[in-house]
């Protein structure tokens, strides 16, 4: 067990022990769980948290972070936290098809990376409500 504790600009968005969690790291999906070896590490702009508690598994959409972890606790600092359970997979899907025709069409002015980070966030938010859905596993 470790306890996590995630926070972002407007607060907490979780505090709990947990068996174990896994963050989106620049290596690859990288799993904490108690006991772990102290560590400070930037997380991927964007990507999927999974939190397991009692052999369950929980997912958010993370965005922005950082992790601190020391032997029995961690800190995950965010800008953006969502849960899986609660996003609208509706306004998911038209952020997607928003950011992909702004892309296509590349009208004068475009801001290409403010299209492409709101295309990878509404994917990362797609992905992580697929996976609180049950419909595939990370």
């Amino acid at each position: 067990m470790i306890r996590l504790t995630i926070l972002t600009p407007n607060g907490t968005a979780f505090d709990g022990e947990v068996d174990y969690f896994i963050v989106p790291s620049a290596k690859g999906p990288m799993q904490i769980n108690g006991g772990y070896t102290p560590v400070f590490e930037l997380l991927n702009e964007a990507g999927v948290l999974k939190i397991v508690t009692g052999g369950k598994a929980r997912f958010y959409a993370i965005f922005h972070s950082s992790l601190r972890v020391e032997p029995m606790k961690a800190v995950l600092c965010s800008q953006l936290v969502d849960d899986g359970y609660d996003i609208d997979k509706a306004r998911a899907n038209d952020s997607l098809k928003r950011a992909k025709q702004r892309l296509e069409e590349r009208k004068e002015g475009l801001d290409i990376a403010r299209a492409k980070a709101s295309m990878e966030r509404a994917l990362i938010r797609l992905e992580v409500k697929s996976l609180s859905e049950g419909r595939s596993s990370l």
